[in-house]
């Protein structure tokens, strides 16, 4: 199967030194959340955290458990947790989010 993909789908498969998952990369816009990739600060209660990522997942999102270069946004109930910390202290561009900013 050949999958339609957005431009950024080669430089990031050349820059990974190997194919990139096709999905994040979709152009349709029912995927509408394929430029995210989700992490979730310790913070937020599991349930909160399941139903979060398997909506954005949902929507072509992606979810990292670690704080890595590829996460954009983190979701925190507050500005505590040792992954907020880290993209305040080391100045990342990260946006971190409330539980709510995904609401479907």
């Amino acid at each position: 199967m050949i999958s339609v993909v957005k431009p950024e789908w080669v430089r990031d498969s050349i820059r990974k030194g190997k194919l990139a998952t096709p999905r994040q990369y979709s152009p349709d816009p029912k995927y509408f959340l394929s430029d995210v990739v989700l992490c979730c600060s310790d913070n937020v209660p599991i349930g909160d955290q399941e139903a979060i990522i398997g909506g954005v997942t949902a929507l072509g999102g992606a979810y990292s458990k670690h704080l890595t270069k590829q996460v954009t946004h983190i979701v925190a109930i507050d500005m505590d947790g040792d992954k907020c910390s880290m993209v305040k202290s080391r100045s990342l561009d990260i946006k971190i989010v409330l539980p709510h900013w995904y609401n479907p």
